[in-house]
């Protein structure tokens, strides 16, 4: 072979070569690019699902703050009715007593009810039951 084919055999090997390498670094850049914008599309849902997260903590920890003053109402309200229940039940108890003729006894239940803290209405009740009882 002359000279010249060889040169010519060598060059388009080399062109053939470099032709490749380009049509290879054209996908691999086609394939990277693609990937990318997977990526891209899983952070912004990523995002999204964080910021419906978020969302929902606050709704939730809102909710609880006020569920827990509900609660605290809820018990207030217990308390008092359950105080209200004793006095009453106290006032039961020295009228019963009061008909039973012991009306020491009675007057003794009524003073174990001085120290609750009344409703107006409890407290003219009691005042009623104490004039009833001297």
């Amino acid at each position: 072979m002359s000279e010249e084919k060889k040169k010519f055999k060598n060059l388009f090997h080399y062109t053939l070569c470099m032709i490749l390498a380009v049509i290879i670094l054209i996908l691999f850049a086609a394939m990277a690019d693609s990937r990318e914008e997977h990526f891209e599309t899983q952070i912004v849902e990523k995002e999204r699902i964080n910021s419906t997260i978020q969302n929902q903590i606050v709704t939730l920890t809102d909710e609880n703050y006020k569920l827990k003053q509900e609660n605290e109402e809820m018990k207030n309200k217990i308390s008092q009715q359950e105080t209200s229940l004793q006095i009453k039940e106290s006032f039961n108890l020295a009228f019963t007593y009061y008909l039973d003729h012991k009306k020491e006894d009675a007057m003794k239940v009524l003073e174990t009810i001085k120290d609750f803290s009344m409703t107006e209405e409890e407290k003219k009740t009691y005042t009623k039951l104490q004039k009833l009882f001297k």
